[in-house]
């Protein structure tokens, strides 16, 4: 490099080679990377451009060299559009693809939605059709213990015959008794007349 540029050159040199080292040795990102090429290749064109005027070699080898410089700045320009592009385009997708995963998602949350729906729909029904059961089972209790209810009525007022029905049988049979008491009273009245008067045949006052 040194028999390309001229003692007037030692700062611009200096400067190219401190950029050089710093490209080859650090870990830069891409975009940095193509502002210290493009930065490089610019200082290069200046000190190849003042060596023109100040060293011995032919000016067309440094005009070729300077038109070298340009062509990769060129490419380098076009590269670094093509990688522009490149990341917008990803960019696009990648907004496109986030665009795709939250329809996704509101898609999802709305079938969440249906699902819960028709589980509620289902649960007031299952619901609805115990409730159903329960009050049938409750009206069904309830015809039982009236059903209930009116046999006992009735058996109770059953009893209450048959007791009236002994009542009266023991009334009867008390009466009857009594008259026969009194038929007998009067059988034997009726023969200690007969044996007083001596008439000791005895006849029935009902014959």
């Amino acid at each position: 490099m040194s028999d390309y540029f001229s003692a007037k050159d030692t700062s611009l040199k200096n400067n190219l080679v401190i950029n050089l080292k710093k490209y080859e040795n650090e870990k830069i990102s891409i975009v940095e990377s193509y502002k210290l090429l493009k930065n490089i290749n610019n200082m290069l064109i200046k000190a190849l451009e003042s060596t023109i005027s100040s060293s011995k070699i032919s000016k067309d080898k440094i005009s070729e060299y300077i038109g070298k410089v340009n062509m990769y700045n060129a490419e380098l320009t076009s590269s670094k559009e093509s990688y522009d592009d490149s990341i917008q385009n990803y960019n696009i997708l990648k907004a496109n693809e986030n665009e795709k995963i939250e329809n996704l998602k509101s898609n999802i949350e709305d079938q969440k939605k249906v699902i819960d729906l028709k589980k509620s729909n289902y649960d007031l029904t299952y619901l609805s059709k115990n409730e159903k059961i329960e009050n049938l089972k409750l009206e069904l209790e309830k015809v039982k213990s009236e059903k209930k209810l009116k046999l006992d009525k009735l058996n109770a007022e059953l009893q209450t015959i048959k007791n009236s029905k002994k009542l009266v049988e023991a009334n009867e049979n008390k009466k009857i008794t009594s008259i026969q008491n009194e038929i007998d009273i009067a059988k034997s009245k009726l023969n200690n007349e007969y044996i007083k008067s001596g008439n000791y045949e005895i006849k029935s006052p009902f014959t």
